[in-house]
């Protein structure tokens, strides 16, 4: 939130200082205009005198020089007025220069902040998988048993099966019977296999 409210900022001066650009590069081009008007003997342009004559009257403050050719005296404080103004544009580049460099160190701040960041809820949360790993002491075990009948080949005795089946379940049932005389866990009985319950692994450990 706050990251974005910066960069909002930063936008928002670099637009501004960008319309400052525009407008000052306008300004600077009407004052030129005004002057050769009125030097011209324009009279329509009486309605914007008391906008340009202040600009006048504060170059003036800094600067005065006139010049006077056959009776009509030449004020150049237009002319350094516009320089002035132009100054300013060229200047106002470079400190939107530096905004965007100092935007750039703002995005790298941030980016480096929010790798930290998630580098901590990475670690934190690998540290509570393994807390719970290791808390969790329940787990399942499938055991299936498989005959063979050893006497008879299949390549030569089409009947070397025959019986093999049975004999898994018998040696199934067998081993079910007498599970519980070395392995404490609950114990269910499937088609095909018997499934083993472990609630505690320290127990199968201790199993001898």
């Amino acid at each position: 939130m706050f990251y974005n409210l910066g960069k909002k900022a930063f936008s928002f001066f670099i637009n501004f200082l960008h319309f400052m650009q525009v407008s000052l590069i306008f300004l600077s081009f009407f004052i030129i205009l005004y002057w050769l008007l009125q030097l011209g003997g324009a009279t329509f342009i009486q309605p914007f005198a008391p906008f340009f004559e202040t600009i006048k009257d504060i170059t003036h403050l800094f600067y005065v020089r006139t010049v006077k050719v056959d009776e009509v005296t030449i004020d150049f404080a237009f002319l350094v007025a516009t320089f002035a103004i132009l100054f300013v544009v060229w200047g106002l580049k470079f400190v939107i220069e530096a905004i965007k460099r100092l935007e750039t160190k703002y995005d790298m701040i941030h980016n480096y902040l929010k790798r930290k960041a998630e580098d901590l809820f990475n670690f934190t949360l690998e540290a509570q998988h393994s807390i719970n790993e290791y808390r969790c002491n329940n787990f399942l075990i499938f055991i299936k048993f498989s005959a063979l009948n050893s006497a008879k080949d299949n390549r030569f005795n089409k009947d070397a099966d025959a019986g093999v089946e049975q004999k898994q379940v018998e040696m199934l049932k067998n081993f079910h019977n007498n599970l519980d005389l070395f392995l404490p866990c609950q114990n269910k009985l499937l088609q095909g296999g018997i499934l083993l319950y472990f609630d505690n692994f320290k127990d199968l450990r201790s199993c001898k």
